[in-house]
């Protein structure tokens, strides 16, 4: 994962940067998974981050799975 206070200094435009990184690590250690998207989900609030992640289970039949992770601006990262 890239360091979320150097994309501090490019926000907005760090906000592709932090998507990718968040989609790299999925593939990298969650094996469970495939065709992983990783979607930038606007806030009114500018200092929390929210994304949308979809994927499909890499076994089995084909379910797709949602997740939506969330930084707020005290460092707290939420998974849900």
């Amino acid at each position: 994962m890239v360091d979320f206070t150097d994309l501090i200094h490019s926000f907005p435009k760090g906000i592709p940067t932090l998507a990718a990184s968040i989609r790299s690590t999925i593939l990298t250690y969650e094996p469970r998974l495939k065709n992983v998207s990783v979607r930038h989900v606007p806030d009114d609030d500018v200092q929390r981050l929210k994304f949308e992640i979809t994927a499909q289970l890499a076994d089995g039949p084909r379910t797709t799975v949602r997740f939506r992770t969330e930084v707020s601006p005290t460092g707290q990262v939420t998974v849900a």
